[in-house]
């Protein structure tokens, strides 16, 4: 949603799409009909879909955002992660390929590949991954809270917590140093809940 309020505004459209998500979606349906070179009517259409949950119909919308803006950096990061959702790895890997050769790419393609490896039921692919780019990448936030979230996978195993807490913890250090305050807070939130998982996978055990 915030990103629909800073494109240019159709009347009564933002309204719609909070309280009337089909009228919005009717109403975006017939702008991109009349108009289908309009990359914002596309985008909100897509946001409309993603907010109905409709995944295939909104990975249409941002592929066509992207075939009239090839550097919306947004459209791609949206197309990787509903083709995970949809669990279509083929698309996963090459809208991630397209992500690695655009500026600065590189390693959020390393970090939405992670995620998607997860939402397509590919743990182990996933931990490789991810526990290998730590390795090449120690000074990149984006690659530490990948790690954490793919650890995040096993809520209710002890290592995997432990595992996901230093992670988190290696991003936040790491975010301060360059004054990320938005994004600082959010990891903050996540590093607190992998703590709080790890305590109680410590009581389920009985480890005092």
């Amino acid at each position: 949603m915030r990103a629909a309020h800073e494109l240019p505004d159709v009347p009564g459209l933002l309204v719609l799409m909070q309280t009337d998500p089909t009228a919005a979606r009717r109403r975006l349906e017939e702008d991109t009909r009349r108009h289908p070179s309009d990359k914002n009517a596309w985008h909100n259409l897509g946001l409309v879909h993603l907010q109905m949950r409709s995944h295939r119909d909104a990975r249409e919308c941002f592929a066509r955002v992207l075939e009239l803006d090839k550097e919306d950096n947004y459209a791609i990061c949206r197309l990787i992660e509903l083709s995970a959702e949809l669990k279509d790895m083929e698309a996963v890997e090459h809208w991630c390929s397209v992500m690695a050769k655009m500026r600065h790419g590189r390693i959020a393609a390393i970090a939405f590949r992670a995620r998607a490896l997860v939402k397509c039921d590919r743990y182990g692919d996933a931990k490789d991954l991810i526990m290998a780019a730590s390795r090449n990448y120690p000074d990149e936030p984006d690659i530490w809270v990948a790690c954490g979230d793919v650890w995040m996978t096993y809520p209710d195993s002890s290592t995997a917590m432990s595992n996901a807490s230093v992670a988190y913890f290696n991003a936040i250090g790491l975010l301060k140093e360059r004054s990320d305050v938005e994004r600082l807070r959010e990891i903050e939130r996540r590093f607190k809940q992998a703590q709080e998982n790890l305590e109680r996978c410590k009581r389920d055990a009985g480890v005092k």
